[in-house]
């Protein structure tokens, strides 16, 4: 099922920053930070994503809301839900929604690989805290197996020149935008596709 808040004719913007780091040293970009962190960045946003989703992944340009990607099990049980969501000025309440359904085994494929880049790919903190006031950020907050809670924000500034980098936000959760309205074929190659990086971001993690 697919759920669009406007027609088709709306081009989609970038639901991530692009890093396009071709070249250049794979570092680790993630810093964790404390769960209120993340959720003082959620107050910006229309919804309390966090509360009814396993996985929000939110970007900001100069302190203000962009986008949300979003992740939850379906309400009837069956596979899950991506949610996404995008400032517009083209619709009524300012912002365009957007609803795909993906399987469950694909989308725990999903949250494993997430989980585990936000284990191992984190970096010395330099005490980010709020908001950017100029630059772009993505601000990660994720149920875990356990009970817990992991909350993270990855910064313009440590993803530059940096493939790993570019391998997680332009290709794997790029990928994951690029599913709406993708049908037949077309759909099942782009889910190949993350589920290729999906493994090998949990191969790499040796999770």
């Amino acid at each position: 099922m697919r759920v669009f808040a406007v027609g088709c004719l709306i081009a989609l913007p970038l639901l991530f920053f692009p890093v396009h780091a071709a070249e250049g040293s794979s570092r680790s970009f993630v810093e964790r930070v404390r769960p209120e962190n993340y959720l003082a960045v959620e107050k910006l946003f229309p919804e309390t994503f966090s509360q009814s989703y396993e996985l929000v992944i939110l970007r900001t340009k100069a302190a203000k809301p962009v986008s949300v990607l979003a992740i939850r099990r379906a309400d009837d049980g069956d596979g899950y839900l991506l949610t996404l969501s995008y400032a517009s000025t083209e619709v009524a309440d300012g912002w365009l929604r957007i609803n795909e359904t993906l399987d469950a085994a694909f989308a725990r494929q999903v949250l494993r690989a997430v989980t585990l880049t936000l284990h191992r790919q984190v970096t010395l903190s330099k005490f980010k805290h709020t908001v950017s006031k100029t630059d772009s950020d993505l601000w990660l907050y994720q149920h875990l197996a356990d009970g817990q809670v992991a909350a993270a924000v990855i910064t313009t500034e440590d993803t530059l020149a940096n493939p790993a980098a570019a391998a997680f936000i332009d290709d794997f959760l790029g990928g994951l935008q690029d599913l709406a309205g993708k049908e037949g074929a077309e759909r099942s190659a782009v889910l190949e596709k993350i589920d290729r990086l999906a493994s090998e971001i949990i191969g790499r993690s040796g999770g």
